[in-house]
């Protein structure tokens, strides 16, 4: 069992964008007992987090605690709670984790009764984060939800943005690549946007592990070589060490356990010079795993339990069961059997403990494994058989494989020859399918590599062209009355001005304005050219529509990347029109769903109305290919449909590439909409049910109203309903639910 690192350690901070000042300065602000005392906090606060917790955890929990106390003095609720916060990371790279929930949920406390809701934002945040990483990502789930609506309340982009984050690791750790995906890159745009290093490094990070654990090699490199790149800029030892253990992996999974060793001999080196007991324990782990790779078991050995010695000083029981599991394969190698069986049963028993469902299929393989080496066929049989039923369970073909092939050993041993042959066709097909599957994915990532890096050549050029255009709009836009009335003086003084100069910069100045309106909704394209920025906004009342392909997957292994490139943006082009037609507002493509929503940037009444009505156009639009697809007997697209009303926050981010963007539960509610429905149909929430249920059309087939006029007396229902009831959708819980149609 191989174990990734994560720069969790990251992820606990709030992301502070300010440079750091130079620590004689602060040190003279803190120590002059006459300045105000915002000053002086602000000034011990940057010394104990942003100049030493990275570099010198001990020290900068004292300068915390220095903070604290001068902050209670004075009553300052904000800097109390950010110094308990501060100290709480600082145990956490200590390894003392019980320790860092406490000052965690210490700081809570202290912003709760003082009426802080960004800090009490991020005490949530903290602890949501510290419960992922330990194995509970339910619970660490629950407040990165309560931390979301905080922050959607208050407007403050960036604590959504660790949101995300934080439920990109949700999923991630669900084995949801495609929604962790979505979630992270969601988060690294946001970071780009705000020039926040740490958040960029961090989401960098979690975005190659993804790509890694999907198989996409060559991508996970060139991800984590950014991070690196950039971790080592910003001298993050932490995040130096995390994309060296990440990256040894990569070359791991590639067979070259020589290069992978090298990695993580580096990120060792760097772990223990920032005191990171976390990151040595997963960097000491990863050499026991290329020792033993390499049949290098003594060495192996010495690892692995100099990495077990930390898992549990800092109370990492899912790190210590895996440890020990790993020790249960070396042994075994070795011959000492109950050597190998002493660790593997308490591993599996820790994993049992902890809830580690794919960890306890892996060690009761393991210790299958163990007892046919030894001969004991008959104590094997047990666990094996609970192995495969759980890789079964779990969807673990490579699981399957294996174990299928160790019970077809044991029940020829027993004489039981027709389960035995059983067992091993089981493992051929597995094997040839894993096989078959992998060598599809390897033409595939070819293909799509030559297509993506074409169409990004293609795409960036494209982007410098707006980037330019973007960039200069304001200024052009704020002098062009300037260059008219200079225009006009010179045309007096002199008689001469070209008309058709002047027609040029007119024409050139409506092509800018072209172009910004193609990025942006005309209402905030205008605010942005008046103001030169555009204000986020809270909008309560609005409809958002989330499509998703089903089958996506299995469509590109049936296409050419050429052809599925052409569908796809056939489809989505459609989609485009379609909104346009309904007055809903397009806001993005995540690979392969869509997302759109009404009633902004302008709030209006029929926002549910028309979403609803673009939905089902949308739905027959891809009904309509899908039955001239099958007439000519080639692949098509079915697709799911989920709808949702309610609160959003909306605005700009980037800098130099604007996007509009929402924000809020009610986005991930419509999402959780789509992937609760059925192909074909669209899935309502209740919320947008009682919006639209009693909406009206003129029989003459004209445009809908929301509610029944006593002055049209020629109407009809605008849509039929089918209740669902209390449906579970992932992560919220039985919700309400509806199919909608048209009559």
């Amino acid at each position: 069992m191989r174990n990734v690192r994560l720069a969790s350690l990251l992820l606990l901070l709030p992301f502070w964008a300010h440079a750091q000042q130079p620590v004689d300065s602060l040190w003279t602000v803190w120590k002059n007992t006459t300045a105000p005392d915002t000053s002086r906090l602000s000034a011990i606060h940057a010394l104990s987090k942003e100049v030493f917790l990275y570099s010198d955890p001990d020290s900068a929990f004292a300068l915390a605690q220095v903070q604290l106390n001068e902050a209670q003095r004075v009553g300052n609720v904000s800097y109390a709670g950010e110094a308990l916060n501060t100290q709480g990371i600082a145990l956490a790279m200590r390894g003392k984790m019980d320790d860092a929930l406490a000052h965690f949920e210490r700081s809570l406390k202290v912003f709760e009764d003082g009426g802080d809701r960004s800090g009490m934002a991020s005490a949530l945040y903290n602890i949501g984060n510290f419960y992922m990483r330990r194995g509970e990502p339910e619970k660490g789930l629950d407040y990165m939800q309560r931390t979301l609506r905080i922050s959607e309340e208050t407007g403050n982009v960036r604590s959504m943005t660790r949101c995300y984050h934080g439920i990109g690791r949700y999923h991630e750790q669900r084995g949801e690549y495609d929604e962790a995906l979505r979630y992270y890159t969601k988060s690294l745009e946001t970071f780009r946007a705000n020039a926040d290093d740490r958040g960029v490094i961090g989401a960098l990070i979690s975005i190659g592990v993804v790509h890694k654990s999907r198989g996409d090699y060559e991508r996970a490199i060139a991800t984590l070589g950014e991070a690196l790149t950039l971790a080592e800029a910003k001298q993050d030892a932490v995040s130096v060490g995390s994309c060296l253990d990440n990256i040894g992996n990569l070359h791991a999974r590639q067979g070259d356990h020589a290069k992978a060793r090298e990695y993580y001999e580096r990120a060792l080196v760097h772990a223990e010079g920032s005191s990171d007991k976390e990151g040595a324990m997963q960097s000491l782990m990863n050499l026991g795993n290329a020792s033993s790779d390499l049949h290098e078991n003594e060495q192996a050995i010495a690892y692995f339990n100099r990495s077990l010695d930390l898992a549990r000083s800092i109370g990492d029981k899912k790190t210590e069961a895996i440890i020990l599991n790993n020790l249960c394969t070396v042994y075994s190698e070795l011959g000492e059997v109950d050597k190998a069986l002493d660790h593997c049963q308490r591993g599996l028993a820790l994993k049992r403990e902890v809830g580690f469902t794919k960890g306890v299929s892996n060690s009761l393989a393991n210790i299958g494994t163990v007892l046919i080496r030894a001969g004991r066929y008959r104590e094997a049989k047990p666990y094996s058989e609970e192995a495969l039923e759980l890789a079964r369970e779990a969807g673990n073909a490579p699981e399957v494989r294996d174990v299928a092939l160790d019970l077809s050993h044991i029940y020829r041993a027993l004489h039981e020859p027709e389960r035995s042959l059983a067992l091993y066709e089981l493992h051929v097909q597995m094997k040839d399918s894993i096989d078959r599957d992998e060598n599809q994915r390897a033409v595939l990532r070819q293909e799509f590599k030559y297509n993506y890096e074409k169409q990004a050549l293609a795409d960036s050029l494209v982007s410098v062209q707006r980037q330019r255009a973007s960039a200069e709009l304001l200024q052009k836009e704020r002098d062009r009355r300037n260059l008219l009335m200079v225009a006009g003086l010179v045309a007096i003084a002199f008689g001469a001005v070209s008309y058709r100069q002047r027609r040029r910069t007119q024409k050139a100045l409506v092509r800018s304005d072209e172009l910004l309106l193609n990025i942006l909704p005309e209402e905030v394209a205008e605010e942005l050219k008046e103001k030169g920025e555009a204000e986020a906004k809270q909008i309560d009342h609005v409809t958002v529509l989330f499509t998703d392909f089903k089958g996506f997957t299995a469509m590109s292994e049936r296409l050419t990347p050429k052809q599925l490139v052409k569908d796809i943006h056939e489809c989505f082009s459609a989609f485009d029109r379609i909104c346009e037609k309904h007055g809903i507002e397009k806001i993005k493509t995540i690979g392969d769903a869509y997302m759109a929503a009404g009633g902004i940037p302008t709030p209006n009444t029929t926002h549910a109305v028309d979403v609803v009505r673009a939905a089902l156009e949308i739905r027959d639009f891809i009904e309509e290919g899908k039955a001239r697809k099958i007439s000519e007997g080639k692949p098509y697209f079915e697709i799911r449909i989920g709808v949702h009303t309610g609160p959003v926050v909306a605005g700009i981010v980037g800098v130099k590439k604007f996007a509009y963007d929402i924000w809020g539960d009610t986005v991930n509610t419509a999402s959780r909409m789509e992937s609760s429905g059925e192909v074909g149909q669209v899935n309502i929430s209740e919320a947008t049910y009682a919006l639209v249920k009693d909406a009206v059309v003129g029989m003459d087939g004209g445009a809908p109203n929301p509610q029944p006029s006593t002055h049209q007396p020629a109407t009809r229902p605008t849509f039929t309903f089918t209740p669902r009831g209390k449906v579970q959708a992932k992560g919220k819980g039985e919700m309400e639910m509806y199919f909608v149609t048209s009559r």
